[in-house]
């Protein structure tokens, strides 16, 4: 279940596209890890790596928000708080019950289509930011 990036999703700001461009790359390769079937610890490790980085990068997104004085601030972060309620979730999932079919199968396709959905929808309105 490879993610693709594509010029479609980018937002025009540099950081924060090459953010999420290593974010994909990232959680492709936790997609795989998960397809190979790697380890419970392994693939918590890579759990607790994404989690760090997404709250960094949505940390990076909201400080250019504020600086800005962006309109969608608000509806915006709490689409990020939202997704990082769910990531936790996952994240104790994993440690708790292990790296299951169904836990690996419903992350990757929860993560996959919540990163191109807000990207493609939510964070594509940066680009009013210049």
């Amino acid at each position: 279940m490879a993610l693709s990036w594509n010029k479609n999703l980018e937002t025009g700001i540099n950081i924060v596209d090459s953010q999420h461009k290593e974010l994909v790359e990232n959680l492709n390769k936790f997609f795989d890890a998960c397809m190979e079937k790697r380890g419970k610890e392994e693939l918590i490790n890579m759990i607790k790596f994404l989690e760090k980085y997404i709250v960094f990068h949505f940390k990076t997104e909201e400080d250019i928000m504020q600086r800005h004085n962006f309109p969608g601030y608000s509806f915006h972060r709490s689409k990020h708080e939202e997704f990082i309620k769910s990531f936790t979730e996952i994240k104790r999932r994993f440690e708790t019950e292990g790296a299951t079919l169904e836990i690996t199968t419903n992350t990757t396709k929860f993560l996959s289509d919540w990163l191109i959905n807000h990207i493609s929808k939510i964070d594509k309105q940066l680009s009013s930011i210049k």
